[in-house]
């Protein structure tokens, strides 16, 4: 409240006047992406504060990186969704103060990032990383866009919610691991002697025993048993036994 000059009867004149009000703008490439762009990173989410400015260099605003990035979710909550895959893994490093009114948040690559269907992200940045303690809720959200529904328009930001006539069926750019079932990037995969295309890290050399060899059998004899005895008789040699018998 501020006083000027007296008014009528000597009392004083009061002017009201308000604080300016400070607000978060959200701006940069992560507007309109798509879920491959999200697998891919590199994208870029630039925080810009106006009548406010973020907590000061250095071990302050380093302190503050993580909660800026706990900030940034997903109000659905798929199991490979944003918040499990990007928001969850992603590094401080990440997190950039770039001057005392910005902050660049560059995405890294979030390779098991899958969605079925659109996600609409809110930033709220928390009250301890901004100069004039307060929390504030960056405008506007963006939305990503799983690959299946490609076929909408992008545009920019807004609230735009995708719907079943928005699909299309599209080349997928992916790849499927015989052995963990996650789906990755083609031309990732290795072929395992078996046939099986599997993950590097899920790569199993063959077994050493299936390279023994036996060695094959050797053929036996023909057996010959030891004969029964034979007796000489009257009946055998009725006429006597010769040199020609024996």
């Amino acid at each position: 409240m501020a006083v000027s000059r007296l008014g009528p009867g000597g009392q004083p004149r009061v002017a009201l006047s308000s604080a300016p009000i400070p607000f978060v703008s959200l701006t940069g490439t992560v507007s309109g992406a798509t879920e491959t762009e999200i697998v891919d990173g590199g994208l870029t989410i630039i925080l810009t504060t106006t009548n406010d400015t973020w907590a000061a260099s250095g071990a302050t605003f380093n302190a503050e990186r993580q909660n800026i990035i706990d900030g940034i979710t997903s109000v659905q909550s798929e199991t490979f969704g944003w918040n499990a895959e990007v928001r969850d893994k992603e590094v401080v490093g990440a997190v950039v103060r770039t001057s005392d009114t910005v902050v660049t948040i560059t995405l890294s690559a979030s390779e098991d990032y899958d969605i079925s269907s659109a996600e609409t992200i809110t930033v709220t940045v928390p009250a301890t990383a901004l100069a004039g303690g307060s929390e504030l809720t960056a405008i506007p959200s963006f939305q990503i866009i799983p690959v299946a529904t490609t076929g909408i328009p992008l545009g920019t930001f807004g609230d735009y919610a995708p719907t079943n006539t928005d699909a299309i069926e599209i080349a997928s750019n992916y790849e499927i691991c015989d052995r963990s079932g996650f789906k990755v990037k083609a031309g990732s995969l290795k072929k395992e002697w078996n046939g099986l295309m599997v993950k590097p890290e899920y790569l199993e050399a063959r077994h050493p025993q299936d390279f023994v060899r036996v060695p094959p059998e050797r053929e036996k004899g023909s057996p010959r048993p030891e004969q029964e005895d034979q007796f000489i008789d009257d009946d055998v040699y009725p006429n006597g036994v010769s040199s020609d018998d024996l």
